[in-house]
């Protein structure tokens, strides 16, 4: 009988250790936050931000880089700076010699490409430019005509370019300019894993520039993008200023007509979206999802009068932290110039 009350004791201590009295509490969640790019006009600067943090994490010029080279361990794509409306053509595997000039496209040539405005890797300029059944150590030796964009004069601008291959964390490429007679030049790209791309600028004779923050320390890039849009009859290359999401480890989506029809019953607003309202919607890592579309020029006619902001546009983000965040944009000129464009100003919130 001692035993038999003993045991019951003991049970009813060990009850009361994990009763109700002490719940786990919900994750704090925090107020509405203001988020801009400060003095940085997203027509000339790329802006790296954090939403956990409210910070720009890192600014460049458009200008300083010409190609990114992949850091992930198992990636090897080479990407172009879309910051600088770059483009290219894959001439496939010919005489590099045998590439002058004259192979060059007019600068409006659909035989022009850039790289998938989503972020499709296998689908940009370079795609695959190495051997699959031998790896990347092994090139598929294509040549490359470059057209680093329309701010550089003609004998910066065009050139031709080869991937040699990579080996022992090396990335190895060779290029020449059609007119400024320096011959062939040879760089070696280190690759960093640290980085989703390592920088490369063909300028001063070719140098690798550190500029990426840490791959896991920012979830947007506000910048200038190529764009492939419809015309009606065939998709045509444009320059845009818009937010990239770190779509490597982020996904985001915006809320278009359809989804809202089909998950709030025709309306939503901003202010009355929280976890529970969409934490089931499937979020995609796709690099332009937020994009440009949130704002439009007030009259097409008179590109003077500037921008405005589709405000009620409404976007889902995951950063690199795996949590939710609502996010709407409320303007897109300076905060210390009146009407001056490029500068995106948002309100977010962790959900």
């Amino acid at each position: 009988m001692k035993k038999l009350l003993l045991i019951l004791l003991i049970s009813a201590g060990f009850v009361s250790c994990i009763s109700e009295e002490d719940p786990v509490q919900p994750f704090p969640r925090g107020d509405l936050t203001t988020g801009n790019t400060g003095d940085n006009d997203i027509y000339y600067q790329q802006v790296y931000y954090d939403l956990s943090s409210n910070t720009m994490k890192a600014v460049n010029n458009n200008m300083d880089w010409d190609l990114g080279f992949e850091g992930s361990e198992e990636g090897f794509h080479v990407i172009l700076n879309f910051g600088r409306l770059m483009k290219a053509v894959d001439l496939g595997p010919v005489d590099f010699d045998s590439v002058t000039e004259d192979n060059l496209p007019d600068k409006d040539s659909p035989l022009w490409e850039v790289d998938h405005p989503e972020g499709k890797l296998d689908s940009g300029v370079f795609a695959i430019w190495w051997d699959i059944q031998e790896g990347p150590g092994k090139s598929l030796d294509h040549v490359y005509l470059i057209d680093r964009g329309p701010y550089e004069n003609r004998a910066s601008r065009y050139l031709k370019m080869k991937i040699n291959g990579f080996t022992d964390s090396v990335y190895s490429i060779s290029y020449e300019y059609f007119h400024t007679g320096d011959g062939i030049v040879y760089n070696m790209i280190v690759k960093d894993n640290d980085v989703n791309f390592t920088c490369f600028s063909f300028a001063e004779g070719g140098k690798t520039v550190d500029l990426q923050p840490d791959k896991n320390d920012w979830d947007i890039l506000f910048s200038t993008y190529t764009e492939k849009l419809w015309d009606g009859s065939q998709y045509l290359i444009y320059s845009v200023r818009g937010a990239l999401i770190n779509y490597k480890y982020c996904a985001a989506l915006y809320l278009d007509s359809a989804i809202v029809n089909d998950y709030f019953d025709g309306e939503v607003e901003f202010s009355e979206l929280d976890y529970d309202s969409v934490k089931d919607l499937e979020l995609l890592p796709v690099r332009n999802e937020i994009g440009h579309d949130w704002k439009r020029i007030i009259d097409i006619n008179d590109p003077n009068l500037g921008y405005e902001v589709k405000s009620g546009q409404i976007y889902i983000i995951k950063d690199t932290d795996g949590f939710l965040y609502k996010l709407h944009f409320i303007g897109y000129s300076s905060q210390t110039g009146l009407g001056i464009k490029g500068f995106p100003i948002f309100e977010f919130k962790q959900l």
